[in-house]
């Protein structure tokens, strides 16, 4: 029994490699069929394409016509042996492998079937006699080599068919490399519209076919071979223009302010070039911009906007906001004298920056963008002025009587007005060792308006308020603060003055000298009097001699009764001179 099935699985074993060897014949003579049909069919078009320069539709039908071929015997002759050897899918059957093998043992043929026939039958029943009729006809099968029914040396007689194609496009690869190249290409590109070629050649000589938007371009082209046309044309949207002629060879065109980007084709005695684009690039640009400028607080001044300028003159201080519009810009640059910048986008196609300014700056604004960098720059200087200091100026009068009463009347006036105005004065020396004033400033505020660039102010001080000792010295003068609110008030001051108050033995000595000149006018004044005494006795006494008073004689008493009255009148302020010197010593001695 155990003898039996070893024998019978020994011959499935044989039948399972002569499968494998059939299907491995198959595949080798696929091989070849394959390499003979593709590379014969892939001459064919080529050949057809090189000579014929056939138009899109007939290479796209070529093209997909091998593809479709080389696809269908891959499929039939490699892919189909090649998936049976390895037992993907249906293969034949052990009874049809017999058959096949039959043809070739003619001896071995019913034996070999009807061994196949008993085994099926035994299954299910185990009969002895069967199992001994299947080994006996399986002893008289061991010796026949089944696999040798496939002689795969005969697959050589299919070279024929695969090594002329194969030697073909060998011989053209070295002998017409530009034949099947350039028909493989054509074939290739299939949908792409290739030109006959030209007894001349185009030579676009730019170096490259690139240009940014709104912007004219020229084109510069040779022409090289033969047969050169005189004039050259260019092809637009079906449209021909001629091109502008340097010499005999060269030529130019220029495209006005390309928009977008453009095809075109070059053409010449009926020939035309491969289809050329000229590339448009998105040209970064500002479109508007508007400068918003807030003054400081203490300027008063309202907020103003200037439209595209961008050369200013502001005062110090000031913060500048520019706000761009701009068109095809992904960045935009802000270069000044002291940093570069890049603005803030605030929307699609909007950018934001805000500066404040103290000093002069120039600054420069580009637009940019992932194909152009820096483009179009603008170039703008910022003035700043200063707040400038105050100017102040004044005038003095002093009390001819009253020496230290002194009137003042001045005018200041500032750019954007003032803050604070006060008359100043300090001790520069004093007379009194026992009184120390040191070196403070005394101020005394005046009112101004401070909202107005210019006024005119009056100003009144005696001196004696000011509690000065004998022998002192004092300076005195004006200052003036403007508003400045980003610096802070800077100030001016007027002319200085220093009163000397005179000492006491000065004072004693201008008392001593008064009175001695007072003695002196007094005397004086005494023979003045006796002498208009004596004169008005003597016109008296020629008056009592006339009966009539003539023009003469009423003259001479006016001018009599006028010298009495400036006598008296002199008399009179002599007086008052004496009490005024008695006033002072009194005070002098108080304050001493």
């Amino acid at each position: 029994m155990g003898y039996g099935t070893d024998n019978y699985q020994l011959l499935i074993t044989k039948l399972d490699e002569f499968i494998r060897k059939y299907y491995k014949n198959q595949l080798i003579r696929g091989v070849l069929y394959t390499i003979a049909t593709v590379v014969a069919f892939y001459l064919c078009i080529t050949l057809l394409e090189y000579f014929g320069r056939f138009n899109t539709t007939v290479r796209t039908v070529m093209f997909y016509s091998f593809v479709l071929l080389a696809l269908g015997v891959l499929s039939r002759y490699i892919i189909y042996p090649l998936a049976k050897l390895f037992h993907i899918g249906k293969v034949i059957t052990h009874e049809q492998a017999a058959e096949i093998i039959g043809k070739h043992f003619s001896n071995v043929s019913d034996k070999l079937f009807n061994t196949l026939q008993l085994q099926k039958q035994n299954e299910g029943q185990n009969s002895a006699l069967i199992n001994a009729s299947i080994n006996q006809k399986i002893v008289e099968l061991k010796p026949v080599p089944f696999s040798s029914a496939i002689d795969l040396n005969k697959n050589k007689k299919y070279l024929k068919y695969a090594i002329p194609p194969v030697l073909a496009v060998v011989v053209l690869l070295f002998a017409a490399p530009s034949l099947l190249r350039e028909s493989t290409q054509r074939l290739l590109k299939h949908n792409t519209y290739f030109a006959e070629p030209a007894p001349f050649k185009f030579i676009v000589e730019n170096k490259s076919l690139r240009t940014v938007q709104n912007e004219d371009y020229v084109l510069n082209v040779a022409v090289e071979g033969k047969d050169i046309p005189e004039n050259i044309y260019i092809n637009i949207n079906g449209n021909n223009f001629r091109l502008e002629k340097d010499n005999n060879v060269k030529f130019n065109y220029t495209f006005k302010n390309v928009q977008g980007s453009t095809d075109f084709v070059l053409q010449g005695n009926g020939y035309s070039s491969q289809e050329y684009l000229l590339e448009a690039i998105p040209n970064p640009s500002i479109m508007n911009f508007t400068l918003h400028l807030q003054y400081p607080a203490y300027l008063n001044r309202k907020p103003e906007v200037l439209q595209n300028t961008g050369d200013i003159i502001i005062p110090l201080g000031t913060k500048v906001t520019w706000k761009y519009e701009t068109r095809n810009t992904e960045k935009l640059t802000m270069m000044f004298s002291d940093e570069t910048i890049a603005a803030e986008q605030a929307g699609d196609e909007q950018f934001n920056y805000s500066r404040t300014f103290k000093t002069n700056n120039n600054y420069a604004v580009t637009s940019s963008n992932a194909q152009i960098n820096n483009k179009d720059t603008m170039s703008y200087s910022i003035n700043v002025v200063a707040d400038g200091y105050p100017q102040i100026t004044v005038d003095e009068q002093k009390d001819s009587m009253a020496t230290k009463q002194v009137y003042f009347r001045g005018n200041i006036n500032d750019d954007y007005g003032f803050s604070r105005l006060a008359f100043c004065y300090r001790y520069l020396k004093s007379g009194n060792d026992t009184v120390q004033h040191g070196e403070k400033v005394n101020y005394e505020n005046l009112a101004i308006q401070r909202g107005i660039s210019q006024e005119q102010f009056y100003h009144y001080v005696n001196l004696d308020n000011l509690k000065i000792q004998p022998g002192d010295e004092l300076e005195y003068y004006f200052e003036v603060w403007d508003n400045d609110g980003v610096q802070g008030p800077k100030s001016a001051r007027s002319q200085a003055h220093v009163f000397k108050a005179p000492s006491l033995t000065e004072l004693e000595k201008e008392k001593e000298k008064s009175n001695a000149d007072m003695k002196d006018e007094m005397s004086e004044t005494m023979k003045q009097a006796k002498k208009i005494q004596k004169e008005t006795s003597e016109i008296l006494k020629k008056l009592t001699e006339k009966k009539k008073l003539e023009y003469d004689d009423k003259k001479t008493m006016e001018d009599l009764l006028k010298q009495q009255k400036d006598l008296q009148n002199k008399v009179e302020n002599m007086k008052q001179q004496q009490e005024q010197n008695m006033k002072k010593t009194i005070g002098v001695q108080k304050r001493g």
